[in-house]
């Protein structure tokens, strides 16, 4: 009788699970949705969305540039 609930909790599990997974296939967007957005000019943007924008590209520009902390300067050794 007690295998029972566990019987019960997986079928739950793999059931919402399933459902979870579906849903997200469901609501992704496709590529060319994807591209449309990427392409979108920004003339056409609000103030928000500009702002956004310019976080983004500053996010990416981090990560490819040295940190400050870490350059060294010519008087330390």
């Amino acid at each position: 009788m007690a295998a029972l609930v566990y019987i019960k909790s997986l079928l739950w599990l793999v059931g919402l699970g399933g459902l979870g997974f579906g849903l997200l296939k469901l609501t992704s967007p496709s590529s060319e949705k994807i591209a449309e957005i990427k392409s979108k000019n920004s003339a056409y943007l609000t103030e928000d969305e500009k702002r956004k924008l310019l976080f983004i590209q500053r996010l990416k520009q981090s990560t490819t540039e040295t940190p400050i902390y870490s350059q060294k300067t010519k008087d330390s050794k």
